[in-house]
């Protein structure tokens, strides 16, 4: 019994830091489209992905592929490291 109470609280820790990560890792695609004067559309075209994906990452869904969060990433001349450098 103990054992699995100390399991639910990893878990609950685990869910809160994905959830914190998956919050900057928004605010920073959602300021860097902001700052370029882009629509969700806008950036979806030109990172040639859905623009479902971009809503997706902006409201802090998980149900993106890293594959597209580099194309959004690239979009903006970034890279994946520059966003955990300017999100942390």
């Amino acid at each position: 019994m103990e054992t699995n109470k100390k399991m639910s609280n990893v878990d609950s820790l685990i869910d809160y830091y994905e959830f914190q990560q998956l919050n900057q890792i928004a605010l920073y695609i959602k300021e860097l489209r902001f700052c370029y004067g882009l629509t969700q559309k806008d950036l979806a075209e030109i990172a040639e992905v859905h623009f479902r994906t971009i809503q997706n990452i902006e409201n802090g869904f998980l149900n993106y592929t890293i594959k597209n969060l580099i194309k959004v990433i690239s979009a903006f001349d970034s890279d994946l490291g520059s966003l955990f450098n300017d999100a942390s």
